[in-house]
C-alpha cells in the first residue's frame, strides 16, 4: 500500500480535508463516484501541474487534458493502494502519479528541446484558458496580473526558461502546495535548500516574465 505521510487524525483538519476523508472512505465502501468527486476537486490544479512540467516533445503530440484524464484513470484503478493521511498526502500521491505518467509519455515520444512555439493549444473542453489562469493566479500570482488575457501564455513561456530543478521546486511548492521538508525529500536536498531553490525560481520567473512582457 502506498503510504505517504500527511496530517494524522481528524483533529485540526480543514473542512476540505474532512470532506476528502469522507469521500475516500465512501469510495472504499463501494461508492465509485466518491473518488471521482475527490479527483474533480483537484483536477484543474493537476492539469496546471502537468502543463508546466510536460516536455515539449510530448506537448506537441498530446493534449494536456488527455494526459490529465489518463492520470485520473490510473489513480481510480489503484485507489486501494492508497491510505489517506491528509490532503497534502493525497496531493503528493496524485502528483507523483502524474510525474510517472509524464515520464512514460516522454520516453514514448522521445525527449526533445522544449519549444513553446509549437505547443498544443489549451483545451477548451474542460475549462480551457480561464480555469488554467485561475490556478496560475492563485498559485503563482497573488498580485492578480493573471487577469490579463495573455498572462497565462507568458507565464508558461517563462517557465520554459527555468532549469529543471527550478521548475520542479516551484511546481511542488506552488501547485502541489507541499511543505519544504516534503519538497526536500522529493528532490533529495535539505528543507532549507528547497526553500532557497523555490525563492530563486520565483525571482527568475518574475525576471523572465518582465523581459518577455517588455519584448
Amino acid at each position: 500500500m502506498d503510504r505517504i505521510e500527511g496530517d494524522q487524525g481528524d483533529g485540526g483538519r480543514s473542512a476540505d480535508e474532512c470532506a476528502s476523508v469522507d469521500l475516500l472512505r465512501s469510495s472504499r465502501d463501494g461508492d465509485e463516484r466518491a473518488l471521482e468527486e475527490l479527483l474533480l476537486r483537484h483536477y484543474q490544479r493537476l492539469r496546471a501541474f502537468i502543463r508546466l512540467r510536460v516536455d515539449a516533445s510530448t506537448r506537441r503530440r498530446e493534449s494536456v487534458s488527455d494526459i490529465t484524464q489518463s492520470v485520473c484513470r490510473e489513480v481510480l484503478r489503484n485507489a486501494d493502494r492508497f491510505e489517506y493521511q491528509g490532503e497534502a498526502a493525497f496531493r503528493s500521491w496524485l502528483f507523483t502519479a502524474a510525474l510517472r505518467k509524464l515520464g512514460d509519455r516522454r520516453d514514448f515520444h522521445g525527449a526533445g528541446k522544449r519549444d513553446p512555439g509549437r505547443e498544443v493549444a489549451v483545451d477548451a473542453a474542460d475549462g480551457g484558458a480561464d480555469a488554467l489562469a485561475e490556478v496560475y493566479r492563485t498559485s503563482l500570482d497573488p498580485a492578480g496580473a493573471a487577469q490579463r488575457t495573455e498572462w497565462t501564455e507568458l507565464l508558461e513561456h517563462a517557465f520554459d526558461a527555468l532549469s529543471d530543478r527550478e521548475r520542479e521546486a516551484l511546481t511542488l511548492r506552488s501547485i502541489c502546495e507541499l511543505k519544504y521538508d516534503a519538497i526536500g525529500a522529493e528532490m533529495d536536498c535539505a528543507p532549507e535548500s528547497a526553500r532557497k531553490l523555490v525563492q530563486r525560481a520565483r525571482v527568475r520567473l518574475a525576471g523572465v516574465m518582465e523581459r518577455l512582457d517588455g519584448a
